[in-house]
């Protein structure tokens, strides 16, 4: 049997890999019992600090950089908070940036951090193609990526699996009487988009008849596609699936504007479940990513990486928030 590690010691004290790090490490961001338990499983172990490996902590700057495509957005928001939380409670500074959805603002901010001291990168990439990660790579400066993912070897990712999700929603729908669906599909540039218009495409494949549900391809930005909604909605739709949330917040501004009634005249399920939806009345169902788990878990990769582990890829599971914008449709005769 080998040397005890570090991820040894983390498993038998019950801590993260990054707490047992700073423990070890004698930083200061540690409870009494960390400490403890730290020590106590290090001792039965027979674990001992590699001085090389302390050598190179001590030339960290504890300062870890977060990008996300817009920072206005609620999801993005909500992560970035538990993001810094997460970060400053383990001793580290967070820098945060936002690319307002544009690939080559990403690019220039990963640019500007290659020229910083930083310990990691927590990145949510737009588009495939992204130059500065693999700069980031190749320079070997710890990454995480974050709700989307794009081809990076050797790039660990926390992400949502969007199927559970978009499947719950379907059936929501067809319990409800609903047999004619559309689909507004937001982030086509992305993987992410495409993913989630794949889980919709396939939940209806296997609930509804073939033919009754039809697809939006909407633009992130303009409004041209609401001109397609009011088509859909006029020749049968009975209910929405919002595949992107900003798109969603343009849809109920024009279904108010056009005197559609949510829950009543037309039924509604949105991707992400922003704060808003549960002032809403009616209250908006939603599939939710559950952004703070994968903030959490982006930390805990982060860290490890940082320490030398080698995280591997995960996913969150999306599921249904039920609540009141899904009518029951009466029967047809």
């Amino acid at each position: 049997m080998g040397a005890p590690t570090l991820k040894d010691v983390a498993a038998l004290a019950g801590v993260s890999l990054g707490t047992a790090s700073r423990v070890l490490t004698g930083h200061p961001s540690t409870s009494t019992r960390s400490r403890e338990r730290v020590t106590a499983a290090a001792a039965r172990l027979g674990y001992t600090v590699n001085a090389r490996a302390r050598s190179l902590r001590a030339a960290r700057s504890d300062v870890v950089a977060l990008l996300v495509p817009d920072v206005r957005s609620t999801f993005f928001a909500q992560l970035a908070h538990t993001v810094q939380a997460a970060l400053f409670a383990r001793g580290l500074t967070t820098i945060i940036g936002s690319a307002s959805e544009d690939a080559e603002q990403q690019d220039g901010y990963l640019r500007v951090l290659l020229e910083q001291r930083i310990d990691g990168v927590i990145l949510a990439p737009q588009g495939d193609a992204v130059p500065g990660l693999r700069t980031l790579v190749e320079r070997r400066i710890p990454v995480v990526l974050v709700d989307r993912t794009i081809t990076a070897p050797d790039v660990p990712s926390i992400d949502s699996d969007p199927a559970p999700g978009l499947h719950a929603a379907v059936e929501e729908l067809v319990d409800h009487g609903h047999r004619s669906v559309t689909y507004v599909a937001g982030l086509l540039g992305s993987p992410t988009g495409r993913e989630r218009l794949a889980a919709f495409e396939q939940a209806a494949a296997s609930s509804l008849a073939h033919g009754s549900t039809r697809v939006i391809r909407a633009e992130s930005t303009g409004a041209q596609w609401l001109d397609e909604l009011d088509e859909h909605l006029r020749t049968g739709t009975t209910a929405l699936v919002l595949g992107y949330s900003p798109h969603t917040l343009m849809a109920i501004r024009h279904l108010q504007d056009t005197g559609r009634r949510i829950g009543r005249d037309v039924s509604v399920i949105s991707y992400d479940d922003l704060e808003v939806f549960d002032l809403l009345r009616p209250r908006l169902t939603a599939i939710t990513q559950h952004p703070e788990r994968q903030a959490e878990r982006a930390v805990d990769m982060l860290c490890e990486a940082i320490d030398g582990g080698r995280p591997a890829s995960e996913r969150v599971a999306a599921s249904l928030i039920r609540r009141d914008s899904v009518a029951t449709l009466a029967p047809q005769p």
